[in-house]
């Protein structure tokens, strides 16, 4: 989707504003999760900051990694994740797994694995300790559901990855 950007600009340019459109998603994002886990505007806006301007982000752009962009979109997943465990009502649980799933799969189309799997670690990791913690199932289930409906959404892109990868022998 962010690629866009490139088809509609050129590749410098359409490249330029693809990673400010991942700096405003992963600062909105992280801002969002940030207040969500209880934090005030002032340590939200610092954890935001810290989040994308920091070196490791910085770096993936400047040498091109256009891969690892995705990993801006952690914090709109997670935010997403923590409004469907924490929703009174189940229309909006439901809209938000849908939304965590859709930016969940956008991660996985963009390009790069990585984010997904790093997501993913995080959601279940993050499920099974609210699991402990609560004695409620419903964080469980509320990820088993996103990565349910994102495998479906991503189905395009991974039905493919997983033929090919299949056929391919494993290094000894």
């Amino acid at each position: 989707p962010f690629f866009l950007f490139v088809l509609l600009f050129g590749a410098v340019a359409g490249l330029k504003l693809e990673v400010l459109a991942y700096l405003a998603a992963g600062l909105l994002g992280t801002f969002l999760a940030a207040r969500k886990l209880g934090c005030g505007r002032p340590a939200s806006v610092f954890a935001a900051v810290v989040f994308m301007f920091c070196s490791w982000f910085a770096v993936r752009v400047v040498v091109g990694h256009t891969t690892f962009f995705p990993f801006a979109l952690l914090p709109l997943v997670f935010f997403f994740y923590l409004n469907s465990t924490t929703a009174a009502d189940l229309p909006k649980k439901i809209r938000c797994v849908v939304a965590a799933a859709i930016t969940l799969s956008i991660m996985f189309l963009s390009g790069g694995i990585y984010p997904f799997y790093a997501a993913v670690l995080l959601l279940v990791l993050y499920s099974l300790l609210d699991f402990v913690s609560m004695k409620k199932i419903g964080p469980v289930a509320a990820v088993a559901a996103i990565l349910l409906f994102a495998l479906l959404l991503s189905s395009v892109k991974l039905l493919p990855v997983v033929d090919f990868t299949s056929g391919v022998a494993a290094e000894k």
